[in-house]
């Protein structure tokens, strides 16, 4: 069974997650050639941008992480989110409100149900965690049902980016807690 459990982690935290990673990557320096300098173009790199300090910092993260039988399945539903976020950046679609949102479903739901935690988390921190990702979720349902023509980029720059600073300072104070 353990040899099992050591594959499924390689496989996640040294195969999946950096070729995530690269995807992001690929996505953002794809822009930064092909762009013609406009604002659009500069609120697509800066969500990019994000999601790439997101990846880093989840994927040195996961190293720690303690993985139940579901936290797989939420991981590789959590990367296909990601790519598919990163490409509807990189192509202009205009779904991009909603694939941000499924990006904080699935981690609002990976959260509350546990899959994602650490060896010291309570399960109080499971919920402000998930609570977290609900406020960027509903930031970007909000998004998609307010700007039903074209979603204004920067107003999901500022859901993605207020959602990581606060995540952040969340993950730091529960880390000083666990201490």
């Amino acid at each position: 069974m353990w040899i099992k459990e050591a594959f499924e982690k390689e496989l996640f935290t040294e195969l999946l997650w950096p070729a995530v990673a690269g995807n992001v990557l690929w996505s953002f320096f794809s822009i930064i050639v092909c762009t013609n300098g406009s604002g659009y173009d500069w609120a697509r790199l800066l969500m990019l941008f994000f999601l790439l300090i997101y990846l880093i910092l989840s994927w040195y993260r996961s190293k720690n992480l303690e993985h139940g039988c579901g936290s797989r399945i939420f991981d590789a539903i959590h990367l296909v989110t990601i790519i598919v976020f990163a490409i509807a950046i990189y192509n202009e679609r205009s779904w991009i409100d909603l694939s941000l949102a499924s990006i904080f479903c699935i981690t609002m739901l990976g959260h509350f149900f546990g899959v994602w935690k650490e060896p010291k988390d309570k399960p109080y921190h499971r919920k402000i965690l998930a609570s977290v990702s609900l406020l960027g979720f509903l930031s970007s349902i909000c998004i998609f049902f307010c700007s039903p023509e074209q979603t204004n980029p920067w107003s999901l720059v500022v859901t993605l980016g207020l959602v990581l600073v606060i995540w952040g300072v969340v993950r730091t104070i529960i880390n000083k807690e666990q201490k």
